[in-house]
């Protein structure tokens, strides 16, 4: 007898725990939290409203903004490949490398489907650091007309190890004649 009543006095003890800890749960941290909310789509309904674009689509054009951090629709070739080549020795140039020359155009090749642009590919070569070449690296996709780096090649040339030999393949579309 005396067994029965404690296992329901302990019965009792553990539910109306668990039901102490559910109360302190909803008092504590849900109620806030859906007060958070509430107050998050107030000010959310306010900025849409004020701007015409809503904080989500702003978000998303943020994180499509970051992936394609900058475009240009190609050109004619002579034209393209005139821009492309200026704004990647500026590039090149702010990133402090030596180049052994101008960049050179290294073919073109028709790009697979009904595109109507064909791929242009610039080699360059010089003498840099490590850092430099990084550098000329991350800063590569704020070009609008680059479309990826073909090939890269870094060599450590002498018994300096700070001095090195980048070798870099840059392509560009272009637009493809009527004809060709």
């Amino acid at each position: 007898m005396m067994s029965q009543t404690g296992d329901r006095n302990q019965r009792a003890l553990v539910v109306g725990a668990m039901a102490a800890a559910v109360i302190l749960l909803l008092t504590y941290v849900v109620t806030p939290w859906v007060e958070v909310r509430q107050r998050l789509e107030k000010l959310e309904g306010q900025l849409s409203a004020a701007g015409g674009e809503s904080v989500r689509e702003q978000a998303y054009r943020l994180r499509l903004a970051r992936a394609v951090p900058a475009f240009a629709m190609p050109g004619g070739e002579d034209a393209q490949r005139l821009r492309f080549l200026r704004s990647f020795s500026e590039q090149v140039k702010q990133a402090g490398l030596g180049l052994a020359g101008m960049p050179q155009y290294r073919g073109q090749s028709p790009v697979e489907g009904d595109l109507g642009v064909k791929l242009l590919r610039l080699e360059c070569q010089g003498k840099c650091k490590v850092a430099q070449a990084l550098d000329v690296l991350a800063r590569l996709y704020e070009n609008p007309d680059l479309v990826a780096v073909e090939e890269m090649a870094l060599r450590c040339v002498s018994d300096n190890r700070e001095d090195w030999e980048l070798s870099l393949t840059v392509s560009t579309f272009a637009e493809q004649e009527e004809g060709s």
